[in-house]
């Protein structure tokens, strides 16, 4: 299993919320994740609200269906630094609309957030988890 990365360690320790993304310490994974036992080959990183994010032995992640068991909901990203890379620029990104309500209205400022997050964290097979975090 591929260790986890400093910075997704320190977002654990310190229960870091990015949009629904709650980072969690791994160790508490079947507590916050209760609904099925997941996989040897998974280490649980945090919850997307009811779903489980896990970085897998390969190094990609993905995060799992809490609804049934084994189901991918959908890819993560390919590495840990394309995940913080894109997650670090739709939290800057998210915290300026709260605190700005034009923009947090403006549906091309987000398409235009959501394919650059869709880039930095590697492309259209990752797009369905960046969609996740962009509401309209």
């Amino acid at each position: 299993m591929p260790s986890v990365d400093p910075t997704i360690t320190a977002w654990q320790t310190e229960r870091r919320e990015i949009g629904m993304l709650e980072f969690a310490a791994t160790v508490i994974g079947s507590e916050r994740f209760p609904y099925w036992e997941l996989p040897d080959s998974s280490t649980f990183l945090g919850m997307l609200e009811s779903d489980a994010l896990c970085l897998l032995a390969d190094g990609t992640l993905c995060v799992y269906d809490h609804e049934v068991a084994d189901r991918l909901l959908c890819a993560a990203a390919p590495d840990q630094s394309s995940l913080i890379s894109a997650l670090s620029e739709m939290e800057a990104y998210l915290e300026r609309c709260v605190d700005d309500d034009d923009l947090a209205d403006d549906e091309s400022a987000h398409t235009q957030m959501r394919e650059k997050c869709t880039e930095l964290i590697g492309g259209t097979d990752y797009a369905a988890f960046v969609q996740l975090f962009f509401w309209a």
